[in-house]
């Protein structure tokens, strides 16, 4: 059977940040570089293979330990008072999908890296083979498009298209990979 690996990049969100290049605050993209295999009718994501920091002003690359630290030196501290948007308005709330503890400590770690606005949602995009997922930082609108959830303090969007794939399901974190889990029903 014929393949090809490849790798492409994802950008994951935005942000602002001291960029020691510009030496001025700008705007960046929090960016994951993804490896995956395609055959002649699908596609299978392998991993991620790095994550990095891209700023838009110079176009250069960092690693996300520049984030760490705010630009007055003090180190990043993220109040235990930030709360998503929980707007009912901002989508039809309906659970259609859980976190697994892994999962939330990996969203909450790439929110504080990125330094994300406290009202941002996890968007689950499930992979059209496997059990795979992506995970998205988005807004939560009104458009009508979306369910809006909670799961483990985390807002958690879910396009309307892929919530009968997901219902149900809870959403892992292993091995640097977002996965789907189905629960069995007896």
């Amino acid at each position: 059977m014929f393949s090809r690996t490849d790798e492409r990049e994802e950008v994951m969100g935005t942000g602002a940040f001291d960029c020691p290049q510009c030496e001025c605050r700008r705007s960046y993209e929090y960016v994951r570089v993804v490896r995956f295999r395609s055959f002649p009718f699908f596609v299978a994501e392998i991993g991620t293979v790095r994550e990095f920091v891209r700023c838009y002003g110079c176009r250069a690359d960092y690693d996300l330990t520049v984030l760490n630290e705010s630009s007055d030196g003090a180190p990043l501290i993220v109040p235990a008072s930030w709360k998503l948007n929980s707007d009912p308005g901002a989508g039809q709330d309906r659970q259609v999908v859980e976190l697994s503890e892994a999962a939330a400590d990996e969203l909450r770690r790439r929110m504080v890296v990125g330094r994300f606005d406290p009202t941002i949602a996890a968007r689950i995009i499930p992979h059209a083979a496997g059990n795979g997922c992506e995970v998205r930082f988005d807004f939560p609108y009104s458009d009508g498009h979306d369910f809006l959830g909670r799961s483990r303090n985390i807002a958690v969007l879910v396009d309307r298209k892929d919530a009968e794939f997901l219902e149900g399901a809870t959403v892992d974190f292993c091995d640097g990979q977002f996965r789907i889990r189905y629960a069995i029903q007896r």
